[in-house]
């Protein structure tokens, strides 16, 4: 006996049995088999964002800023003069290590556009990390934005290790400062280095791709000045 009222009409079951009669057995099986599939895909789906939730993170002092990040790319101790540090691996057999760390910046007095002095912060961080590091490689540089915010960024890569045969590291550092207030207000001095850094791997094959991959991308992408989320 069917549950719905007989003045409402054929049921969808009753509807679809005389077209389903007419699908060959080899299609039904077929059709049951991308059903089944559809509902894996779905399942898994739902693990990844139960099992990586997104987490938010906020910093009040010296500067303020706020982010959001995965649950398998936690928070650690910072290095020293970091305000925050993430580190993780990449879901994957590549085991590729990455680290998202953020500083406070107090940009020199300068003349004119900010960029000028961004550049001479690029000029001096290349020399620091090509003095440390002889494996380093300069990758190319020049202004950003992440959020509207505007900024500038430096792109490297080296070996792990400082040894030849060390696996790719590529890097990434953005200076950035929020822009003023109201309209043609003074540009503020204050704001902040991001450092990223990343081994090679499938998800980043090459400098450009970082920042843009499953851990790092959150992170870099949801960066703001401020302790409100939009």
């Amino acid at each position: 006996m069917s549950l719905v009222r007989e003045e409402l009409g054929p049921t969808l079951p009753q509807l679809a049995r005389p077209h389903w009669a007419r699908i060959s057995r080899a299609h039904r099986r077929l059709l049951g088999a991308a059903l089944a599939a559809f509902v894996l895909l779905l399942a898994a789906a739902y693990a990844v964002l139960r099992s990586d939730p997104l987490e938010t993170l906020v910093v009040r002092e010296p500067i303020a800023f706020n982010l959001i990040h995965r649950a398998d790319f936690p928070k650690v101790d910072p290095r020293p003069g970091e305000l925050l540090r993430l580190e993780g691996v990449l879901p994957g057999k590549s085991g590729a290590k990455e680290t998202y760390a953020v500083s406070a910046l107090t940009v020199p007095p300068y003349r004119g556009d900010i960029s000028s002095a961004f550049l001479g912060l690029a000029t001096r961080k290349l020399a620091e990390l090509q003095a440390a590091d002889p494996q380093l490689r300069y990758r190319g540089e020049g202004k950003t934005r992440i959020n509207l915010i505007p900024g500038y960024q430096l792109t490297y890569s080296t070996r792990e290790g400082g040894r030849p045969d060390g696996r790719t590291v590529f890097g990434r550092v953005f200076w950035l400062v929020p822009e003023p207030e109201e309209e043609g207000g003074e540009q503020t001095r204050e704001g902040a280095v991001l450092a990223l850094t990343a081994q090679f791997s499938g998800q980043v094959p090459n400098p450009t791709a970082l920042g843009s991959d499953v851990l790092l991308k959150a992170p870099l992408r949801s960066f703001r000045f401020g302790t409100e989320r939009p």
